[in-house]
């Protein structure tokens, strides 16, 4: 990548997004900016036409153009704006972009699974004679696509190997390019996993249709043996065209065309399973429980034939139930699906269906039924229906354990007012209001794992008089969607049959339905709801997350009342955030005044521990640093810690020193009280003019800060700060830490989401070290992944907000971290423009175009980073 300078970088490629391998062409384009616009929050009232094709737009500076968003908000807002208001918006498309290819490889598997059942590889072993040239023919495409599966696997599997062997071998010692390398060589080994994966299934499909293929050849050899020799062969004809019409009623022709349009995730799910579930395929895992109840039931002989002699296929029920809720009434008969009522009853026709297998009628009419309702159960129609109004109607309701009981006590407890959730409706999950905790269930979760409560999510109730639950029209669907099913499963009663023998039959199809609902679809669906409530759950966990660190680093560098970048004064309230006025993208100043001097004071929590202070210069370097002694209770006693604290701040003559709050605690207060003694006594002396001599500067009195030294501390264990400071004491490092977030806090963090994990582990890449800054209370309960992606985003638009000075970024190694996020480059581009330009210049850019014109950057790149 480095070498052939791929233009256009973005950054958040190499990480969590995910590079397409095709572009779209219009029609696709139009069709994916279409489904975007259902899923971006625009403000109301607007064109939806110029919304689609401001949407339109950018995905083609994404797709086709390669700008990431940083350039596109900078330079290309005109062709967007106003209908894309905000900067997020941009970053949902990306995010979208992701989910609509993941919905399209979804559909493909889908369409590959319907295109097997319609060629005949139905998972059956079919009796009907097959034209041997066919056989040939579907046998060489079966090979072909195993032999470029097999390819596949080989291809990745080695890629995967190379991956991981460096992810595994990674040192802390190493250079700092070697480090930098592997923020995108680690990144890419979730994408090859997932392409090995997807090999892997394909390999495994068409093994299964292999094998079905050879046993259907081997058994069809065997049968026409027999019946030949038997002269058997023309009389089982019929029998074997009917049985084969049944299968195909199984997956009409219209599921393709539901398979094209469809734009929800959960209609490709509903429609892959549904075609796995009647095409018998498995994966090679599961291929040991190929023989469960339904597959052998379908297999057994002659029970598709007795099925269909009082049901019909599940396509069939599912279109007209559809069609029913569509209309909003009841369908006329040519609309309605046709269920026949044989003319003898229940019994005795199973009677007549016995095998070895089977040998009573009871067994028949079981296996019969378990095999229809699971057939209705996977219809994706019948699905969609009954997910709808179970997601508007199904509450929740929590409850208390015996130690939920005894522990949550009073309303101060951290869980009060969880044990009284009661019916809660599920939708005020899945769509939370403005004013609700968008994260309840996660807490709800966490709760239940920790033993306080437990919690059930109750099915909408079966007829009117039973509901309790309040729905948004104000009445349950749930009774009339049963209704509406049981009216149309169920066959009028007419005269040429006799009431009796279809009310038998009815109470089989009640039956079905029943076993439908209670077996298959609420377990079903209280599985997926559930999966979806933590899905969007944790959704929110991850943009707080992510908002939670844009607070971290949208704050500048700390400037004192006394003084901005020129030695004024200045008014307090423009102490923070000056930053953004005074950098700008790839700024090639020198060093600047704004910097600062900070001493830095890490107090211990007890006796027994290390305590430091250290003063860090202007330019981030370690200037000097002294250990402490404890701090004893007389403070006026205590002459040899004063006179050390006091000969560090004579020589720094810092801006604001700081000592840190949240570990060193009651100590903490104790030493910030010393050290505003110790500088208005240093302040006192420079004004008698007792320390400073005749051209020397005198000193201004400088704050003395309580800061929180969480995001410190986890830069101090990052393994670049390590290698840089590898003797100092932990704690030292810690107030190293402490004074460059006073300098720059934008930077330490930065450098912290570049370091990566030694030991590898189930997070590892880029992001990592920043898991440990406690951003949100539960945010290890969601994919580090997704959280380290969001959190690059907020890093590139802070970056790309307020710059980065090239030749500073370069001479300091604490700087470094902010030039992978500018616009175009990345983690390699990065390091290799660091690493040319003190090969070439040592240190020192003059111009962006000198860059460019000594080829250190493209010209795209050169333009995409101003």
């Amino acid at each position: 990548m480095r070498r052939i300078k791929i233009e256009g970088l973005i950054q958040a490629v190499g990480f969590g997004h995910k590079r397409r391998t095709r572009v779209l062409d219009e029609i696709e384009r139009e069709e994916e900016a279409e489904w975007m616009l259902e899923q971006l929050r625009l403000p109301y009232g607007g064109d939806r036409s110029k919304q689609r094709e401001a949407v339109k737009k950018v995905l083609e500076f994404l797709q086709v153009d390669l700008y990431d968003v940083p350039f596109l908000w900078a330079y290309r807002r005109d062709y967007f704006a106003p209908h894309l208001p905000d900067r997020a918006h941009l970053w949902s498309i990306t995010r979208l972009d992701d989910k609509w290819e993941e919905l399209q490889r979804r559909k493909s598997f889908a369409l590959a699974r319907f295109e097997r059942f319609s060629a005949g590889h139905h998972g059956y072993s079919s009796r009907k004679a097959m034209d041997q040239e066919a056989r040939k023919a579907a046998l060489q495409e079966v090979e072909a696509r195993l032999k470029e599966a097999e390819a596949g696997v080989e291809e990745w599997k080695e890629k995967v190997k190379t991956l991981q062997d460096k992810e595994d071998t990674r040192m802390i010692g190493g250079d700092d390019e070697e480090e930098d390398e592997f923020a995108e060589e680690s990144a890419s080994l979730p994408q090859a996993k997932e392409a090995l994966a997807s090999f892997t299934d394909q390999k495994e499909a068409a093994l299964n249709d292999l094998a079905a293929l050879e046993a259907e050849m081997e058994a069809a050899e065997r049968e026409k043996e027999k019946r030949e020799s038997n002269g058997q062969w023309e009389e089982l004809e019929p029998v074997e065209e009917e049985e084969e019409e049944e299968l195909r009623r199984l997956c009409p022709d219209s599921y393709r065309t539901m398979l094209d349009a469809s734009r929800e995730e959960e209609g490709v799910r509903d429609l892959h399973e549904y075609l796995g579930v009647i095409g018998q395929e498995t994966s090679r895992r599961a291929h040991r429980l190929a023989f469960d109840l339904y597959r052998k039931c379908r297999s057994l002989k002659g029970l598709r034939r007795f099925a269909s002699l009082f049901s019909c296929p599940a396509p069939e029920l599912g279109a007209a139930l559809h069609a029913s809720r569509t209309s909003g009434g009841d369908l006329d008969e040519q609309h309605r699906p046709l269920i026949p009522t044989p003319n003898m009853y229940p019994e005795n026709a199973a009677a007549e269906y016995t095998t070895p297998s089977l040998p009573k009628y009871e067994e028949v009419l079981r296996a019969a039924k378990h095999m229809l309702a699971m057939e209705l159960a996977h219809e994706p129609r019948l699905r969609a229906c009954f997910r709808q109004i179970y997601r508007a109607e199904a509450t929740l309701t929590t409850h208390p354990t015996i130690k939920g009981h005894n522990e949550i006590t009073d309303q101060f407890h951290r869980l009060h007012g969880f044990q009284f959730i009661n019916k809660k409706p599920l939708y005020e999950f899945l769509q939370p209001p403005s004013d609700s905790q968008p994260d309840l269930f996660l807490r709800i979760m966490q709760a239940e794992r920790e033993g306080f409560i437990t919690f059930t999510i109750d099915a909408p109730a079966n007829t009117a008089a039973e509901s309790t639950s309040w729905t948004p029209n104000g009445s349950s669907a749930w009774p009339s969607l049963l209704q509406t099913l049981e009216g149309l499963y169920m066959p009028y009663r007419t005269a040429s049959l006799d009431t009796s023998l279809v009310d038998a039959w009815n109470e089989q199809r009640k039956d079905i339905l029943s076993l439908t609902l209670s077996s298959h679809i609420l377990p079903m669906l209280e599985a997926e709801v559930k999966r979806e409530m933590a899905r969007k759950a944790q959704e929110a966990v991850v943009a707080a997350a992510a908002d939670a660190l844009r607070e971290v680093v949208n704050t500048g560098t700390y400037m004192p009342q006394y003084r901005n970048i020129n030695c004024t004064l200045i008014p307090p309230f423009e102490d923070f955030q000056l930053r953004l006025s005074q950098r700008f993208p790839f700024e090639l100043t020198p060093l600047s005044s704004s910097s600062l001097e900070v001493v830095a004071v890490f107090q211990a929590s007890s006796r027994q521990e290390a305590s430091f202070a250290v003063s860090v210069g202007r330019d981030g370097a370690v200037r000097d640093y002294v250990m402490l002694p404890p701090l004893r209770s007389g403070y006026d006693g205590d002459a040899d810690q004063r006179d050390k604290l006091q000969k560090i701040i004579v020589e720094a003559k810092p801006a604001v020193v700081v000592v840190n709050a949240v570990v060193g605690g009651y100590e903490a207060l104790r030493m910030k009280e010393r050290l505003a003694k110790v500088v208005d006594n240093v302040a006192r002396l420079y004004q008698h003019g007792e320390l400073a001599a005749e051209d020397e500067e005198g000193w201004e009195p400088c704050e003395v800060l309580l800061i929180d030294d969480h995001l410190a501390s986890v830069y101090a264990r990052s393994p670049r700060v390590k290698k840089e400071f590898t003797d100092y004491h932990d704690n030292l490092r810690i107030a190293i830490g402490m004074a460059r977030q006073m300098q720059d806090p934008l930077a330490l963090v930065t450098l912290i989401y570049a370091a990566q994990d030694p030991r590898g582990g189930r997070f590892g890449g880029p992001g990592y070290q920043l898991s440990y800054l406690s951003l949100h209370d539960l945010q290890d309960q969601v994919n580090p992944h997704e959280l380290s992606r969001r959190w690059e985003e907020v890093l590139v638009d802070a970056v790309n907000d307020v710059g980065v000075d090239l030749n500073k970024s370069i001479s300091s190694l604490h700087l470094a971290g902010l030039l992978p996020f500018v616009s175009g480059l990345g983690f390699r581009k990065a390091n290799a423009l660091r690493a040319a330009i003190r090969n070439t210049h040592g240190s020192l850019v003059v111009s962006r175009a000198q860059l460019i014109e000594e080829g250190l950057l493209t010209p795209k790149v050169g333009q995409r980073g101003g």
